[in-house]
């Protein structure tokens, strides 16, 4: 059942929405910093004009439903991440809540991680599952949902040409810390 895909899980306009208002704000996201991965990359919704909150948070929360947990789940954070065209971000496989060694994970509360592709005009990018031999090529509009455990190691190859554009949120139990 997992990973989950759904094409057009948002529509083109929505897309299109989100896509136009993140270029134009791209000072927003900060400066890019050689050696720290996330610096620079990932805006927080609490950043955004309502119109784009509501569709990251009606999204994230319509793909909810799709999970067997939906009573119990709600997303962790909403961001809009942007993946430079820069071979030194290449996110290497990982499980968003296990550890390889079965030492505690740092969010060791995610159920699931799950992203909604923005754009698809760039080379590479794409999402990988090593362990299940899966290759999820970057549509506009895509979903894709996946457990955080060892099952689901994931990674993202390197962004080639342009910068690629995700909507990013973690899933987790309402009654979980953070």
């Amino acid at each position: 059942m997992y990973p989950l895909l759904i094409k057009n899980f948002i529509t083109q306009q929505e897309v299109d929405t989100v896509l136009n208002w993140t270029k134009s704000i791209e000072s927003l996201f900060g400066k890019l910093v050689p050696g720290n991965f996330w610096a620079g990359r990932s805006l927080d919704y609490r950043l955004m004009p309502k119109n784009i909150q509501d569709i990251l948070y009606n999204s994230f929360y319509k793909s909810i439903f799709l999970l067997k947990e939906k009573p119990n789940l709600i997303p962790e954070i909403l961001h809009i991440t942007r993946w430079p065209p820069d071979p030194r971000y290449e996110l290497m496989p990982h499980a968003d809540a296990e550890e390889p060694n079965g030492s505690k994970h740092i969010y060791w509360w995610r159920k699931y991680g799950a992203i909604i592709y923005l754009n698809s005009d760039f080379e590479g990018g794409e999402l990988y599952y090593p362990n299940l031999d899966i290759v999820v090529k970057p549509e506009p509009g895509l979903l894709a949902i996946h457990p955080g455990t060892l099952k689901y190691l994931h990674g993202v190859k390197p962004v080639i040409g342009n910068t690629r554009y995700t909507l990013t949120s973690f899933f987790k139990y309402d009654n979980s810390t953070t």
